[in-house]
Formats: structure tokens, C-alpha cells, sequence
């Protein structure tokens, strides 16, 4: 995986129906404080079939957890996740890989891409159902495309409140 502060911890091969499929998982070996100030960075391959959604919701949670999201605030990122995982889905042959990457800065603040090469190479309609749930959940979506790999982009917070007095 080759980057600074990230270890392949895991990697593991799950036999499918006629396949072996192969997961590889690349997460920072720092502690929970560490992580918060100084950012870290999760990368996951994953085969793209729906079966590998629930490491994909795991891993979104358990970054929103080491960041202290509030509860509520967890579950819409692991649901936008889940979310833009499917519109990936839909469209990608199960013969080929996701990439999953969640990226925290120090800040409180998540970004997240997953992607794939898919059969049309075009990003999704931003008018549809599933875009409007994306943008719902989260506080910014977006989606390129380069060389028929689609990429679908979300940025979190916590979304803290200020109160004054």
C-alpha cells in the first residue's frame, strides 16, 4: 500500500461460488488520539458485489467512532456510504474490484471516495432518488468519471454546533 503512516494489517481470501475472492484492508496503526490530531487514512479493496457492503459500513463507522461523531451523525455517513457503495454497484460487473478510501484530517472533518470501473463510465443522475438521499446524509457529494472508473466523493463532519451565551 506504500503510505506513510499506513500498515496493511489484514488481508484474507473468502472463497465465493465458482471464485476466491480477495479483501485487502490497509488501516493506520496509531492510537485513537493520535489519529484525531494528526488524520489517517483507511484504504479497503473490496470485490464489488453486494456481500462486501457490510466491510465497507464497518469501516465508515469505526472511523465516525475514533472521530467521536454523535450517534445519529454515524449512521447517516455509514448510510451515505452504504448509499454510494450501490450506485457503484448497480452499474459495475461483480467480476471487478472497489476501492473504498476514508480520509480524516485532525479536524473532526471525513472524506470519503469509492470506485470502480463500470459499464457505462458515466456518472450517476444527480436528479434521482439516490443522489437526493447522498446529499441528504452528508455535506457534500460529488461524482467524475476518468477511463470509465467511477468515482463518487462524500465529505462528513460532525456536525458540531456552537452555542453562545
Amino acid at each position: 500500500m506504500g503510505r506513510a503512516n499506513t500498515t496493511t494489517i489484514a488481508a484474507w481470501e473468502m472463497p465465493s461460488p465458482g471464485a476466491t475472492d480477495s479483501v485487502a484492508l490497509a488501516i493506520p496503526l496509531i492510537s485513537r488520539k493520535d489519529a484525531a490530531l494528526s488524520g489517517s487514512t483507511v484504504r479497503l479493496e473490496l470485490p464489488a458485489t453486494s456481500g462486501y457492503l457490510v466491510l465497507a459500513r464497518a469501516a465508515a463507522a469505526a472511523m465516525c467512532a475514533q472521530l467521536d461523531y454523535p450517534l445519529d451523525r454515524l449512521e447517516d455517513v455509514k448510510l451515505a456510504v452504504d448509499e454510494g457503495c450501490t450506485l457503484l454497484l448497480s452499474d459495475t460487473d461483480p467480476d471487478q474490484m472497489m476501492t473504498l478510501v476514508l480520509n480524516q484530517d485532525g479536524t473532526g472533518r471525513m472524506q470519503i471516495s469509492m470506485a470502480a470501473t463500470t459499464r457505462q463510465g458515466k456518472p450517476p443522475k444527480k436528479p434521482s432518488f439516490a443522489w437526493t438521499v447522498l446529499s441528504a446524509l452528508v455535506d457534500r457529494v460529488s461524482a467524475n468519471t476518468h477511463n470509465g472508473r467511477l468515482t463518487i466523493s462524500l465529505e462528513a463532519s460532525r456536525g458540531d454546533v456552537s452555542v453562545t451565551s
